[in-house]
């Protein structure tokens, strides 16, 4: 639930963030846009690296703020 408090420091907890963005390691396997349904899969991402090898593979939205 949004704005829920937590139950130990965020310095200890684990995060996830989910995203429609379409946002790939360039080693993982791209999202399928030909998919008429969509692409429902996901894909683990290392924040220490994302920004150094992520690719973008979503063609419904314009990439330049992304970049």
């Amino acid at each position: 639930m949004p704005w829920t408090t937590t139950l130990k420091p965020l310095s200890e907890a684990k995060l996830a963030i989910v995203t429609t963005s379409g946002i790939h390691h360039g080693d993982q396997r791209p999202f399928d846009m030909l998919d008429k349904n969509g692409d429902p899969s996901y894909r683990k991402l290392n924040g220490e690296t994302l920004f150094d090898d992520y690719k973008i593979t979503h063609d419904y939205y314009d990439h330049t703020d992304a970049r």
